[in-house]
């Protein structure tokens, strides 16, 4: 049996490792850098913040897309792929083992069902006799 190298889930787990630390640091030096009340770029860059920091206190959507957009699609890529590979995951237990789960399952369900009706069969039949 050949066994799959896993290199490139390596390599696309580092990178979106790097992905998610860089919006993070990103997003945390422009909160922390965000002063009040200043109306231009120029203002803020003079009052001893970085250009880049600045640009994106003033360009909200700009900060959205290129922050927190690829953010939010390695979540959800990730969250399809964890759904996927669960799926196509072969059980652990055998054809056996599966076989006598679904017929314990069945049995139960079999006996649960004349149980019921046997409790519905007395409720109807106590009904009809305080009619009478």
């Amino acid at each position: 049996m050949k066994k799959k190298s896993n290199l490139p889930l390596i390599i696309i787990g580092a990178i979106e490792a790097l992905v998610v630390v860089f919006a993070l640091i990103l997003s945390i030096l422009v909160l922390v850098n965000a002063p009040k009340k200043v109306n231009t770029i120029d203002q803020t860059v003079s009052m001893g913040v970085p250009e880049m920091i600045a640009w994106f206190l003033h360009n909200p959507t700009w900060f959205f897309v290129i922050i927190c957009v690829p953010v939010i699609v390695i979540f959800v890529v990730d969250a399809i792929y964890l759904v996927v590979y669960l799926n196509k995951k072969e059980s652990m237990l055998s054809k056996e083992e599966q076989a006598a789960i679904s017929e314990e399952v069945r049995k139960q369900a079999r006996e649960e069902l004349l149980a019921e009706m046997r409790k519905e069969a007395m409720a109807e039949a106590n009904k009809e006799e305080e009619k009478e």
